[in-house]
C-alpha cells in the first residue's frame, strides 16, 4: 500500500498498482470493503470527514469515506503557481494538507479549498538527494511537538 489513513474505526489503504482502496476494521483487522481506484495510488490522508488521495498527477482527489467515490478533483498549484505534478504522500494538519512532491526535496502546504500552495519546505539541506533517492513521504503525529517528519 502507498497510502494509509484512519478515520473513525476504519483503516483505509490505497494500493499503488492494484488500483484499489481497501477498508479494514481498526480493532479486528478484518477487511470490511473495497472499491476500484482508477489511478495508481500514491498517498492518502483525512481531515476527519473527507478522504484525500493523490496519484502522482497534478490532482488532489476528494473521496467519500462511505462509498469511496471521488466527489471532487482539484489541480494543485505549486510554489511557482503552475500545476504541480508528482504529488505523492500527504498529511492533513489543520487546516492544510502537506504534500511531498516526488523526485524533489519539496513539501508543499496546500489549502484544500483553493488547491494552492502558499508555503513550502525545501529539505535538500538535510541531505544530498537525487533521482529515486529523494524524500518519498511525510508523517505527522498530533501528540508530538515538531509537526511533520
Amino acid at each position: 500500500a502507498e497510502g494509509i489513513t484512519v478515520l473513525g474505526q476504519t483503516l483505509f489503504m490505497l494500493t499503488y498498482q492494484a488500483r484499489k482502496i481497501l477498508k479494514y476494521d481498526v480493532k479486528t483487522g478484518d477487511m470490511t470493503g473495497s472499491a476500484p481506484w482508477p489511478y495508481q495510488g500514491w498517498g492518502m490522508t483525512t481531515d476527519g470527514c473527507t478522504l484525500y488521495a493523490t496519484s502522482g498527477s497534478t490532482f488532489l482527489y476528494y473521496l467519500d469515506p462511505d462509498s469511496l467515490q471521488i466527489t471532487k478533483k482539484v489541480e494543485v498549484r505549486g510554489r511557482n503557481g503552475r500545476p504541480q505534478r508528482n504529488l505523492n504522500e500527504l498529511e492533513y494538519v489543520y487546516p492544510y494538507i502537506w504534500i511531498n512532491v516526488w523526485l524533489t526535496s519539496d513539501i508543499l502546504r496546500v489549502n484544500p479549498v483553493t488547491a494552492r500552495s502558499d508555503m513550502y519546505f525545501e529539505v535538500s539541506a538535510l541531505r544530498r538527494w537525487s533521482g529515486q533517492q529523494t524524500p518519498n513521504g511525510i508523517a505527522y503525529h498530533p501528540n508530538r511537538r515538531g509537526g511533520l517528519s
